[in-house]
């Protein structure tokens, strides 16, 4: 559990702990050195796709769309998963989808009562597979 202080901080872009290993606000912020294998195996994983949407550069977090493997295009389900860069806090939930050649976008973000809520039971293979990799 955060305390409030250190929720404080997170919302702030600062590390939750002077201990954190990864700062945003640092020349060298850490990001490939500590979540390196992570991002790996998420954007190179054998049971799903993914595209790779925010990788820290502009926001405080890491954001991943996994959806089922193999498809030049895509419109349907996926899982977006969201990985704190100020603490090691991760959640995920389901959102829309679509990729096209030229394009893609997604319907939001999950709202906070939806994290881990996956309905679409297509998508029940790629949320094991997160959570094994998230743990």
């Amino acid at each position: 559990m955060l305390t409030e202080k250190e929720v404080n901080k997170i919302f702030s872009w600062l590390p939750y702990r002077d201990s954190w290993t990864v700062d945003r606000n640092q020349i060298d912020d850490n990001i490939k050195g500590y979540y390196g294998d992570l991002i790996s195996k998420l954007t190179q994983n054998l049971l799903f796709d993914t595209y790779y949407s925010e990788d820290g550069g502009l926001g405080n977090y890491l954001e991943f769309m996994c959806y089922p493997k193999g498809r030049d295009t895509y419109q349907g389900n996926a899982i977006i998963v969201c990985i704190s860069l100020c603490a090691p806090v991760a959640a995920y939930g389901q959102t829309t989808f679509s990729k096209t050649l030229n394009t893609v976008v997604w319907g939001g973000l999950f709202i906070a009562d939806k994290i881990g809520d996956i309905t679409d039971t297509s998508l029940k293979i790629i949320e094991k597979e997160i959570n094994s990799l998230l743990l």
